[in-house]
């Protein structure tokens, strides 16, 4: 066997890697509308294993897909102070490097050391601690980052965007109920931390309306108005510190029940826009609510999509068919980038990820319980090729 000088053989290594990025990327496809930089998914490909990981981002990148919203869950990366456990999102960087997607990651999940509880909802006691993570994060992943340094046969897809936690406006993901004041705590440090050393990342607060209480309750306070929403998660928000000056945009999920997205009014409320807090249309708002501050930034909806399944509760009655997810999900996807797009920068479609069940919950998969496409992922793929 002839022995291969290794500086040769890393030389040829990477000319073979860079072949085959080469050959996958001229099998992709590419699109001149306004929808394909402009609409991805919200995935979890990031908790499988990086084989099966490649060929859901793969597929996703065949239908035009060009940016992924993923999980970076500090509890698995962080797993004791200072001891960082990258394998995860390594094996995640590096297939949409080579695909050529674009990455926001929201960065969610305290470890116990950080938050003093076993539940992993539970914000950290120090919001510091999260943000040395967040810069540990950027510094990796941000552009000539510690990992793309480390891969000389990868061309580099730096990180794009950092969301800073997930729905904290919930009891379900900010235990043991929601803390405006905390969360702004949290936003302040960490979006300074990630700007101090990668200034071209997008840094995301979240934006939504409402305040959601382990009781039940969707404000904490009774403000005596009809348009209560006007006293929930963001109006509580703008009024605090949470370092604006670091902050490029606001993280928003719009979900609407069974409702479609041209839906402006609901019969109930006599004042529309207190109907409109539960529709699709609810983006509005938020963009008003920021202009009165004299806040405004552009708006991410970074979870928007419609189920399938069957609530909890309801019997047998999907809440949506599938037909009507594809019919859903186009119109709000054209509504944001045509009709709002001065407003509304991108949107994800939640969710892609490896099927696992048909609940309620799981029904909003673009993909059924085995793996074929629903009619809403055709409707996704034309928008995003021919924009119709």
């Amino acid at each position: 066997m002839v022995k291969i000088p290794r500086k040769r053989s890393v030389m040829i290594a990477s000319m073979v890697a860079a072949a085959i990025v080469g050959l996958v990327l001229a099998a992709l496809p590419s699109s001149p509308t306004p929808y394909a930089e402009r609409v991805g998914v919200s995935s979890h490909v990031v908790r499988l294993p990086a084989a099966e990981g490649y060929r859901y981002l793969e597929r996703a990148r065949r239908g035009g897909i060009r940016w992924v919203r993923e999980d970076f869950d500090w509890r698995a990366l962080e797993p004791r102070p200072g001891r960082y456990d990258w394998r995860r999102t390594d094996a995640l960087m590096r297939s949409t490097a080579r695909l050529r997607i674009k990455v926001l990651a929201v960065v969610l999940h305290s470890p116990r050391w950080a938050s003093g509880q076993e539940d992993y909802d539970y914000p950290p006691r120090d919001p510091a601690t999260y943000a040395r993570f967040v810069k540990a994060v950027a510094n990796r992943y941000g552009a000539k980052g510690a990992f793309w340094r480390a891969q000389r046969a990868l061309r580099p897809e730096p990180l794009a965007a950092i969301e800073i936690w997930n729905e904290p406006w919930s009891y379900v993901a900010w235990r043991p109920e929601p803390d405006v004041v905390r969360y702004a705590a949290l936003a302040k440090r960490a979006s300074a931390a990630i700007k101090s050393v990668h200034p071209e990342l997008d840094v995301l607060v979240s934006g939504d309306l409402h305040l959601q209480y382990a009781d039940g309750r969707d404000y904490g306070v009774a403000s005596g108005r009809d348009d209560r929403w006007e006293v929930g998660f963001l109006a509580q928000l703008l009024r605090q510190d949470f370092g604006d000056a670091n902050v490029d945009g606001y993280s928003v999920h719009p979900y609407a029940g069974s409702h479609g997205p041209y839906e402006d009014a609901l019969p109930a409320y006599v004042d529309a826009r207190d109907g409109q807090q539960w529709l699709y249309r609810q983006v509005t708002l938020i963009r008003d609510m920021l202009k009165a501050a004299g806040k405004p930034k552009p708006l991410w909806s970074t979870e928007v999509g419609w189920s399938t399944g069957i609530p909890p509760g309801q019997g047998t009655a999907q809440e949506t068919t599938e037909a009507k997810q594809a019919e859903y999900l186009r119109g709000a996807l054209r509504r944001a980038v045509v009709e709002w797009r001065s407003f509304v920068a991108r949107s994800f479609v939640y969710v892609w990820e490896k099927p696992r069940g048909n609940s309620w919950f799981e029904g909003y998969n673009l993909l059924r319980p085995d793996g074929t496409a629903k009619p809403a992922w055709r409707a996704v793929k034309r928008l995003i090729a021919t924009g119709t």
